[in-house]
């Protein structure tokens, strides 16, 4: 089995290794998405600096384009501020990818046109960040 990156094939047992290191970090929290006991999709948060989180969210392709990814990094958020309390949570996203823009948008995020407080190297990316009410 080989997992694809941004732009490499990633072999299994790097995956796995890289995995194990996420959900025994102090540094990560993963939230796994359950439909009737099959896992449908993760919400990842990954501490950058003090308080400040980068989030990542990804779902099985057959889930695509049906709300799932809505609703759990809505779910997410909601947990992960209440067990944090972050101060900022942000993420990038392709500018090709609408359905993930969507989502973020969906949730409470906003689109920053310009990054000024964190740095990314993702080119093609938009910056969102969470809007704490």
């Amino acid at each position: 089995m080989v997992f694809f990156s941004q732009k490499k094939t990633v072999k299994f047992k790097d995956h796995f290794k890289w995995l194990k290191e996420k959900l025994n970090s102090n540094n990560a929290k993963i939230y796994i998405a359950v439909i009737g006991g099959e896992k449908i999709g993760y919400v990842r948060f990954q501490k950058v600096i003090k308080k400040n989180y980068e989030v990542s969210i990804g779902n099985k392709s057959n889930f695509f384009g049906k709300g799932f990814g809505t609703v759990i990094l809505g779910l997410a958020t909601k947990r992960f501020i209440k067990s944090y309390k972050p101060k900022k949570i942000f993420s990038t996203v392709k500018k090709s990818n609408k359905r993930s823009e969507k989502c973020f948008l969906n949730n409470q995020f906003i689109k920053i046109k310009k990054n000024v407080t964190i740095k990314t190297n993702r080119k093609n990316s938009n910056y969102f960040e969470y809007k704490f009410n």
